[in-house]
């Protein structure tokens, strides 16, 4: 079964590229939705994120604000790094769990995908011992590319479509956390152009499932 990591900046588009390798049938283990599940009640990270941040992030339920989260760690470079060192090495393992589990299946599928978000800012760090542990889960690498002043855009339309105002220093901000463009597409195998629409998206993401689909 072949890997694909499949990655990109904030409001590229990764998550429709996503739903449409979905639709074609490809198995997708979703990086931060196991970092998510770590996080809920009871779970093997929620109370020593707790214990750290204090009851300021939670809910009326008890529940992690993951904005309420998201703020300190992209404010705080240091709380960033320290919930990233509690969480990688935990995601890493259920990503490799699931992996495995998809290879036992019977036929197993051509390929997977596996979606990181952050996956440049991890191969990338100088300082995370698992750069090279992330880098092996995969055998190709597939960013969905956006200019940065379309993300902006994009991203901006996605807050007034929440009702959220947001500061455009923000949004800088929220950019300047993640690797850049260039350092993105240095790692990758494959790049899907997201500039344009829905229809073009959705034709890059078949010529490239029946290229991954050729043995």
């Amino acid at each position: 079964m072949k890997k694909i990591i499949i990655t990109g900046g904030i409001a590229s588009g990764k998550t429709e590229a996503t739903r449409v390798f979905q639709t074609l049938g490809v198995p997708l283990i979703d990086s931060d939705k196991i970092a998510h599940d770590l996080l809920v009640i009871h779970a093997p990270a929620y109370q020593e994120t707790l214990e750290h941040f204090g009851t300021s992030i939670l809910d009326a339920n008890q529940h992690i604000n993951r904005s309420k989260l998201g703020e300190i760690i992209f404010s705080n470079p240091f709380e960033k790094a320290w919930l990233e060192n509690l969480l990688h090495p935990l995601v890493l393992d259920k990503i490799k769990e699931k992996i495995k589990k998809l290879e036992q299946t019977s036929p197993p599928p051509v390929y997977c995908l596996i979606d990181i978000p952050l996956y440049a800012e991890i191969i990338l760090s100088e300082k995370n011992k698992l750069k090279k542990e992330f880098a092996s889960l995969s055998d190709q690498i597939l960013v969905i590319d956006l200019d940065e002043a379309t993300q902006k855009k994009r991203l901006l339309s996605r807050y007034h479509e929440k009702n959220i105002k947001i500061n455009p220093d923000k949004i800088n901000a929220i950019l300047a956390a993640q690797a850049t463009r260039a350092d993105r597409n240095t790692l990758a195998t494959h790049i899907i152009d997201n500039h344009l629409d829905l229809i073009q998206l959705k034709n890059a993401v078949l010529k490239l499932h029946q290229q991954y689909n050729r043995h």
